[in-house]
């Protein structure tokens, strides 16, 4: 649906991958060949080892997709294109200290990594990914409307987890792109219905209305994909397509 690169004059590029460590031996024994100095005072301040890895395996990712978004691809060393943050938590990306570059988001979730990236920087996008497992009864009451509510607790068998994964995905999307974050109530957007099969491996259109104040108009996107959903919200009055990096072995 969004996979031809020539029909569109703006194009988002989009990796995933799932346990992924077993990639990237080469960088886990040597970090200072793939990151700079700012980088690897962050990653080295992680003490969990999980998340030591999530950090890592992300940002190895990232450093692929940006190369790979130009054309030519770029052949820089990783060390040269690094993911900075700004003060509001908002990654981004700079080349070879020349300053920012396009648009990034980045989500992580059980091992699994899905980023976008955009050399416009004005153009505005959010990405989540779920793992889709059980959600608690209380975050369902404390972060969804009503009528969210009834559409999860009416659903069947393993469209359960399913949905309440994707309600919550779409609301964490839609929050980045607008990069507000979890800063805003959760219930200002509400995730209106969900069509039988749509989004199996392909991106499927999320119908949802949203209360923000002097919010542009958004879309948002969605596929499942390996045990995970992945959704993109994007703005809906431009021609934007979809680009799969694929990870090379």
């Amino acid at each position: 649906m969004f996979e031809d690169p020539f029909r569109f004059s703006q194009m988002i590029n989009w990796i995933f991958l799932k346990n992924s460590d077993v990639r990237f031996q080469e960088c886990i024994e040597n970090p200072e060949g793939y990151f700079d100095s700012t980088e690897l005072d962050e990653y080295r301040k992680f003490i969990v080892p999980k998340r030591k890895m999530e950090w890592l395996i992300s940002r190895m990712l990232v450093k692929q997709l940006v190369a790979s978004s130009f054309d030519p691809p770029l052949t820089l060393s990783p060390r040269l294109i690094t993911i900075r943050k700004m003060s509001s938590g908002v990654p981004y990306v700079e080349i070879d200290k020349s300053g920012r570059v396009g648009w990034l988001s980045l989500s992580h979730s059980n091992g699994g990594v899905f980023a976008a990236f955009s050399r416009k920087e004005s153009q505005h996008f959010g990405v989540d990914l779920e793992f889709i497992e059980e959600r608690s009864p209380q975050l369902i009451a404390d972060y969804f409307t009503d009528s969210e509510s009834r559409q999860v607790n009416s659903s069947q068998g393993e469209d359960i987890n399913f949905h309440a994964n994707l309600i919550w995905s779409a609301k964490e999307a839609f929050l980045k792109a607008i990069e507000k974050g979890l800063q805003l109530d959760t219930r200002c957007i509400e995730i209106i219905g969900i069509k039988p099969k749509c989004g199996d491996s392909e991106w499927g259109n999320l119908e949802f209305k949203a209360e923000v104040n002097g919010s542009q108009a958004w879309r948002i996107l969605f596929r499942r994909e390996a045990g995970f959903v992945l959704t993109l919200c994007i703005p809906a009055d431009q021609q934007i397509g979809l680009a799969r990096i694929i990870m090379e072995p």
